[in-house]
């Protein structure tokens, strides 16, 4: 009888070992079934402005002012920045002077970013698991934007209504 109670408890304290660690593993974003996560991409096409941003931002003493229209559910985002805005589902990144975020499942947390380099305005995806698409075509490396430029990123697309630059 003693070693059924025992064998119990012993039981009781591996379920509850298992249930602690899932959730720690659960916590870090970690998926449970022992699978290793992918490690980050290491960006091999990372723009200079990425390095450089503060020193562009103090050169040029601009601000810029981009609209963009969701074309799903029609709704304006209207931001104004000197640096850059980051784009994506959840926002966690204090690098941006604003950022859009989007209730769409297959973007990723930082999906991608707009941001100034060399007084023109540049799309660049952040190392999303769906891809960053202009006017249809895949992002490989960042590339100028404008009005009337189409961003589809996972189920979601906006398109650039307007751009406006302006001095302080």
């Amino acid at each position: 009888m003693w070693h059924w109670i025992i064998l119990l408890i012993v039981l009781i304290v591996l379920l509850f070992s298992m249930m602690h660690n899932i959730g720690k593993i659960m916590q870090r974003g970690e998926k449970p079934n022992n699978e290793k996560s992918k490690p980050k991409k290491v960006r091999k096409d990372v723009s200079p402005v990425l390095f450089g941003r503060k020193k562009e931002k103090e050169e040029t003493g601009l601000r810029w002012k981009i609209i963009l229209s969701d074309t799903e559910i029609l709704e304006d985002y209207e931001y104004v920045f000197s640096d850059a805005i980051g784009i994506g589902r959840k926002k966690e990144q204090d690098d941006f002077d604003g950022f859009l975020m989007v209730n769409d499942p297959k973007i990723s947390k930082l999906h991608c970013s707009i941001f100034v380099y060399e007084n023109k305005l540049y799309l660049q995806d952040e190392g999303s698991s769906n891809a960053t698409f202009l006017n249809g075509k895949k992002l490989k490396s960042s590339a100028v934007i404008q009005k009337g430029d189409v961003i589809s990123i996972g189920n979601t697309t906006l398109k650039i209504v307007k751009v406006f630059k302006e001095t302080r």
